[in-house]
This record gives C-alpha cells, structure tokens and sequence, in this order.
C-alpha cells in the first residue's frame, strides 16, 4: 500500500501513526499542506520526477482542501512511482471526497467497539500473538470467501481496538487490512491468508 489516511483530532496519535507508516527508515520525510489546486499541482510536478531514493509525502490538515485540490490529487494516487509514499491526514472524513478515500487503506484513531463472544476474541488473539501453526490452523476453518472476510474485518477492528496498547502492530493491520481489500475482490483466499501469516 502505497496511501494511507489517517484520521484523528489527537496529533500525537498521528504522529506516532505517521513515524510507524514511513517505510523505509531511511526516507526522507516531506511534509505539505495542500489546500488550493496550485499546490498539488506542484507536487504532482515533483512527483513525475523519477526518484532514486524513497520518499514520504504527508499531507497535512487535508480535510481543509478545496474540492478541486483533492481531484487534482487522484491521478498521483492510482499511478504513483514506487518509491514515493503518501501519508494523508485529516480531522474527519466528512470534507475528504470519497474517491481519496477509495485509494487509501483508512486509519481511523477513535475508540472502536468489538462485539463478538470470548471465545471469538480468543480466536483473535491467538492471530495476533500466537505460533505460526495456530494461525494457519485458524486459516484452513475459514472455508468460504464470506467466513474470511467476516474474520479479517472482525480482526482488523480487534487490532485497532488494541492500538493504544502497542502502536507496533500497525503493520499486522495494514497488512490484514489489505487482505481483506483483495479478498473483498476476489483475489484467492488462500493465498491471500499464507501471504498475511507469512509475513505477520
């Protein structure tokens, strides 16, 4: 994934999510705010220059765009270089037009509720924290396209339920997060759930 957005009125909260996103370590970090359509204009120019080294674009405040801007900024989001990485953050989702939303995985920092039994959050658990055989185990159970999208979705809300506990497992929630996108799209579940605990 190569957008995300991340949405919260706690800067610090953002921050911490914004350090965990940057990948490589090594990227240079360039932060913007880009409220009319001359300003993604010019970093649409910058972005069209090939880059050798990795770089991390965070757009700031970008719920105080212009409608226009954030329309200018759709085309760098489908085709961006593989080397650059955009980081969006915003108060809410309400003023952020729904086609930016579809191109970024969403990191919504606010108290979430997981209604589910004790022994499905167990179940959850034991993904999160447990050996390698455990989760593929609790893979081969999720037998139809439906059970798995009904578990990561489940997961993916468990995890960021857990946040304000270990930021460090941002990463398990992208990477569950954007299984569950290809599953939704019917990419094949197996591979889909090998890939996630794999490199879980």
């Amino acid at each position: 994934m190569h957008a995300y957005l991340v949405v919260s009125q706690d800067s610090l909260k953002s921050e911490k999510f914004i350090q965990e996103l940057s990948t490589p370590k090594n990227a240079e970090v360039i932060r913007l705010t880009l409220n009319k359509i001359e300003d993604v204009r010019n970093l649409n120019n910058f972005t069209k220059l090939k880059s050798v080294n990795p770089v991390v674009f965070v757009l700031e405040s970008f719920h105080l765009a212009s409608e226009e801007a954030q329309n200018a900024l759709l085309k760098t989001l489908e085709e961006p270089q593989s080397s650059l990485q955009f980081i969006i953050t915003t108060e809410s989702l309400t003023n952020i037009l729904p086609t930016i939303v579809s191109r970024c995985l969403v990191f919504n920092i606010k108290n979430y509720t997981l209604q589910v039994t004790s022994e499905y959050l167990n179940v959850l658990k034991t993904f999160k924290e447990g050996a390698l055989s455990e989760k593929f185990e609790i893979a081969t159970n999720l037998k139809t396209r439906e059970e798995a999208i009904k578990f990561l979705g489940n997961l993916c809300l468990y995890l960021h339920q857990e946040l304000h506990k270990n930021i460090n497992i941002i990463k398990l929630l992208s990477r569950s997060a954007t299984a569950l996108s290809r599953i939704k799209s019917n990419a094949n579940i197996n591979l889909q759930l090998t890939n996630l605990i794999a490199n879980s």
